[in-house]
C-alpha cells in the first residue's frame, strides 16, 4: 500500500520470516482504528450538505460487470490467487512440501506478472503505463537502507540512541523514533524517510538484544502519517494542489488527525505481540 511497507518487508524480510500477513497484522488494526478517527475529525471540521444520488451510473458499471469477457476474468483470477498466495503462502509451504519462495511476496508478484503474459493478457505495450519512477523509487530507499546498514552509518546513529535505555524504558525510544519518522515524513518523502529511519531501527533494536520488528513497524507506520504538508505523499499534495484547501486550515487538520493517527500506531505496536 505504500513505499514504507515495501522498504519495511524488504529490511525484515532479511533476518526474519516476515511476510505480507504479518505486515497485515499490525497494518489492519492501524489503519481501521485511524480510518474511523480520520472520518470522524473531517465530518466535524468538514461539515456537509445532505446529497441525492443518482445511481443512473452505479446500474450502468453493474451491468458491465455481469458480462466480463475472458480476459477480464483471468485478471481477476489471478489477482485474487495473488492475494491468496501473499496471505497464505506460509501456510502452503508446511502443507503441500512447497519451496519458500511461494510465501515471498516479491517472487509471487513477479509469477503472477509472468502468468499474465504467458496467457496474453498482458502484452509489452502494457508497460508503457507502469510508473517507472515509483519503481526506482521504492528499489532506491531499499539500496539507501542497505548501504546505511553496510557502511555502519545506522550502527553508528543506533548506539547513541539504544545509549539512551539505560535512563529510559524500550517504549520511550519506540516513541522517539516514531515522532522523528512522523516529522521526518512531513518535510521529505515518505520513502526517504523510511530508507533512513528502519536501519536505524533494526540496529537499535539489535544492540538492545530485542526483536526489530515493533521498532521498525513503528517507524515504517509514522513515515505514512504524512499529513500535516503536502510533501510527504502524493496524496495529500494532489488535496492541496486543488486550491480548495488553505494552507492553514490544511496544517490544522493535518496535526488533528496526526495525532490520533500517531496514538494508534504506538498503542498496537505496543500492546499486540510479536507473531
Amino acid at each position: 500500500g505504500s513505499t514504507p511497507a515495501m522498504i519495511a518487508g524488504a529490511l525484515l524480510g532479511e533476518t526474519l520470516q516476515f511476510g505480507f500477513i504479518d505486515w497485515a497484522y499490525y497494518g489492519l488494526p492501524v489503519s481501521l482504528l485511524s480510518l474511523t478517527a480520520a472520518f470522524l475529525l473531517l465530518k466535524k471540521m468538514f461539515p456537509s450538505p445532505k446529497v441525492t444520488l443518482n445511481l443512473d451510473e452505479i446500474i450502468e458499471q453493474k451491468k458491465e460487470i455481469e458480462n466480463l469477457n475472458p480476459a477480464q476474468k483471468g485478471v481477476i483470477l489471478i489477482f485474487l490467487g495473488t492475494i491468496l498466495f501473499w496471505f497464505m503462502g506460509g501456510q502452503f509451504e508446511g502443507w503441500f512440501g512447497l519451496p519458500t519462495s511461494v510465501s515471498n511476496v516479491a517472487i509471487v508478484s513477479i509469477l503472477a506478472v509472468l502468468l499474465m503474459f504467458g496467457l496474453n493478457l498482458l502484452d509489452l505495450k502494457d508497460l508503457q503505463s507502469i510508473q517507472w519512477e515509483l519503481v526506482f523509487l521504492v528499489g532506491g530507499g531499499i539500496l539507501l537502507g542497505e548501504a546505511m546498514i553496510v557502511s555502519g552509518a545506522a550502527s553508528g546513529i543506533s548506539s547513541a540512541i539504544a545509549s539512551m535505555h539505560g535512563a529510559a524504558p524500550t517504549l520511550l525510544i519506540i516513541v522517539a523514533l516514531s515522532l522523528i519518522s512522523l516529522l521526518l515524513t512531513n518535510f521529505i518523502s515518505n520513502s526517504a524517510t523510511a530508507a533512513i529511519l528502519i536501519p536505524i531501527a533494526i540496529e537499535t533494536a539489535n544492540i538492545l538484544g530485542v526483536t526489530p520488528v515493533p521498532f521498525v513497524m513503528a517507524v515504517a507506520l509514522s513515515a505514512t502519517i504524512a499529513f500535516v504538508t503536502p510533501v510527504g505523499a502524493p496524496s495529500t499534495a494532489l488535496i492541496y494542489s486543488t486550491g480548495q484547501v488553505s494552507r492553514s486550515r490544511f496544517i490544522k487538520t493535518g496535526v488533528l488527525a496526526a495525532i490520533p493517527a500517531l496514538l494508534t500506531v504506538l498503542a498496537v505496536v505496543w500492546i499486540l505481540p510479536v507473531p
